[in-house]
C-alpha cells in the first residue's frame, strides 16, 4: 500500500481515465476497457470512471443474458431462465459503480419490464444503489401516462437518489405542452419526496411551479428554458415565486432566460429563509430587485447576476439594486458577480460620465465581507477623456473590501492607473487575483510608482490579468513598468 501511495497510482489512473472517457470513440473506450483488465489498482479506478456516468440503461442491459428475464405467461420462478448467482454478482459488480444516469424516455422506456423483474432479486434491489443524480429526458411525443409510469421505474432503479433533472424537448411552441405536462409535474413531490436538488430545463414553456412547495427537503432549484418563442423570454409569475419563496430548506436558486414578474410585498411571507446562493441569467433589473427584496435569509453569501442586453439608466435601474445589496446582505455576502451590458446609440455626457465613475461603486462599499467581486458594467456613453481612479479612490476601495481574494472589474467608464493599482492591491492584503481591461501608464504614473516602497515581507503572490496597457508617451520608463510591479510584488504572475 505504501508503494502504491508513493506512486500515486490512483491519481494517475484517474487522470488517464478523464481524457479517455472524454472521447466517445470506440477505440478509446476499448483502451479504457483494457485498462480495467490490468492490475487491481488500475482496474477499480478504470471501471469507476467507465461506469460512474452512463448515458442510458443499455450498458446495464447488455450484462443480462438475452433470455434470462424473458418470462412469458405461464412461466414461474422455477424455470431455467432465472438469473444465476454469478450473473447477479456480475450485474451488481458494475451497477454499484453508477452514480449518474441519463434516462431517455424514448430509448429506455422499453426496459421497464426488465427493471421490474430485476427488482425481484435482492442482489439487484435497488438496481443502482449508489445513484446520486438522475436526468430524465422526454420529448413532445412522450405521453403523460408513460411519463408517470416511469416514476415506478425510477424507484426500482434507486429510491434514494437526491438530484433529479428534467429535460423536455419540443419541436415548436404550444400552450398545450405546458397544460398537458402539468399533471406529471404535480405528482412528482408525492412520488419522489426524497429529491433535494431539482433542475427543470425544458423548451419554450415553464410549468406552474406551485408543486415545488411540496418538496419538503428541497435544497436547490434550477429553472431554465432551452428554447424561446421568437427570442422572447417567458415569465415567472407571482404565484410561482411565492411557492418557491416558501421552501424552508432551499439554499440555492438558479433562474435562466426567464423574466421575473413584478412582485408586490407580502408581509406575512418569510421569503427564502435559508437561501445561500442566487444565480440569474438573462434577467432584468426589475426582476432582480423584486426577487432580492423578498429574501429574508441571513445566510445569503453568493449572488451571480447576468442582465440581458438592453438600455439601463445607472441611477434609476442599477443604483437601487446596488443599494439593496448593501442594506440587505452587507453582513453575509461574500461573492458578487454582476454583468450588465448596454446596447443602443452611444452619446456623450461628460458630467454624467464623471459622476458615474465617482459614485457607481459606493453603494457596494458596505459589503465588507466580500471575497470575490466580478463587475462588468458597460454603458452607452463615451468620453474623450481618460477617467482614472485616483490613488485616494483606490485606497478607499481597498479599505472597503479588505477581505477581497479575487477582483475583476470591467467597466468602459473608469480604469486603474499604475499609481492607483498598487495602493489598491497593497490595501487588499488577501487579494491573489486581479483582472482589469485597461491599465493606464505614462511618465507621471511611472515616477509615482517608483517611489512606492518594495513589499518583500512577506512576499505577496498575485495573478494579474490586463487586457490593454495604454501609455501616454514614448518614454523609456513606459517599457519597464513591469519591473516596478515585480519589485513591489516579487511573486507576481502576469496573465
Amino acid at each position: 500500500m505504501s508503494a502504491q501511495s508513493a506512486l500515486r497510482i490512483t491519481e494517475i489512473c484517474r487522470y488517464i481515465c478523464f481524457y479517455v472517457k472524454g472521447n466517445r470513440d470506440t477505440r478509446y473506450r476499448n483502451t479504457l476497457g483494457s485498462l480495467a483488465r490490468c492490475s487491481q489498482a488500475f482496474s477499480d479506478v478504470a471501471l469507476g470512471a467507465l461506469w460512474e456516468h452512463i448515458d442510458s440503461l443499455e450498458p446495464l442491459m447488455k450484462l443480462i443474458p438475452s433470455s434470462a428475464l424473458e418470462r412469458g405467461e405461464g412461466q414461474n420462478d422455477e424455470d431455467d431462465n432465472l438469473l444465476q448467482a454469478a450473473e447477479l454478482a456480475r450485474i451488481s459488480f458494475h451497477s454499484r459503480r453508477v452514480r449518474i444516469l441519463t434516462y431517455d424516455h424514448r430509448g429506455d422506456f422499453s426496459y421497464r419490464t426488465v427493471i421490474g423483474q430485476l427488482a425481484d432479486y435482492p442482489e439487484t434491489t435497488p438496481l443502482l444503489p449508489r445513484l446520486n443524480s438522475l436526468t430524465y429526458q422526454y420529448d413532445f411525443y412522450s405521453t403523460v401516462p408513460h411519463m408517470i409510469a416511469n416514476l415506478d421505474t425510477f424507484f426500482a432503479i434507486c429510491p434514494r437518489f437526491q438530484k433529479l433533472t428534467l429535460q423536455g424537448r419540443s419541436p415548436y411552441w404550444s400552450h398545450r405542452d405546458r397544460d398537458r405536462d402539468q399533471t406529471y409535474f404535480d405528482v412528482l413531490p408525492r412520488r419522489l419526496p426524497h429529491v433535494r436538488d431539482f433542475v427543470i430545463k425544458i423548451d419554450f414553456n415553464v410549468p406552474k411551479l406551485h408543486f415545488t412547495a411540496q418538496f419538503e427537503h428541497l435544497r436547490s432549484l434550477e429553472i431554465g428554458v432551452a428554447k424561446r418563442y421568437s427570442g422572447q423570454a417567458g415569465y415567472l409569475q407571482v404565484d410561482a415565486l411565492q411557492a418557491i419563496a416558501g421552501l424552508r430548506n432551499l439554499e440555492s436558486l438558479s433562474i435562466g432566460a426567464l423574466r421575473i414578474s413584478p412582485w408586490p410585498p407580502v408581509p406575512s411571507l418569510a421569503g427564502f429563509p435559508s437561501l445561500r446562493s442566487v444565480r440569474i441569467v438573462q434577467g432584468d433589473h426589475e426582476g432582480v430587485y423584486a426577487l432580492l427584496s423578498h429574501v429574508t435569509s441571513p445566510f445569503l453569501s453568493e449572488i451571480d447576476l447576468t442582465l440581458k442586453h438592453q438600455e439601463y439608466d445607472w441611477k434609476r435601474d442599477i443604483t437601487p439594486c446596488f443599494t439593496l445589496l448593501s442594506t440587505r446582505f452587507g453582513s453575509s455576502l461574500e461573492s458578487l458577480t454582476w454583468r450588465a451590458e448596454k446596447s443602443g446609440d452611444f452619446h456623450s455626457d461628460a458630467q454624467e460620465f464623471r459622476e458615474l465613475k465617482t459614485h457607481f461603486l459606493r453603494p457596494l462599499f458596505s459589503l465588507s465581507r466580500l471575497k470575490h467581486l466580478d463587475l462588468q458594467m458597460w454603458t452607452n456613453m463615451f468620453s474623450t477623456e481618460w477617467l482614472i481612479f485616483s490613488p485616494q479612490e483606490a485606497e478607499e476601495m481597498s479599505r472597503a473590501w479588505m477581505n477581497l481574494e479575487s477582483f475583476s472589474l470591467s467597466p468602459n467608464f473608469s480604469y486603474f492607473s499604475l499609481a492607483s493599482l498598487v495602493p489598491f492591491v497593497l490595501g487588499c492584503r488577501h487579494l491573489i487575483y486581479l483582472e482589469i481591461p485597461v491599465l493606464f501608464v505614462d511618465d507621471h504614473e511611472i515616477e509615482m510608482a517608483s517611489d512606492i516602497p518594495f513589499v518583500n515581507t512577506p512576499p505577496r503572490f498575485l495573478e494579474l490579468k490586463v487586457g490593454i496597457i495604454s501609455g501616454g508617451s514614448s518614454s523609456p520608463y513606459a517599457d519597464h513598468f513591469r519591473a516596478y510591479l515585480y519589485q513591489v510584488f516579487p511573486r507576481l504572475r502576469m496573465l
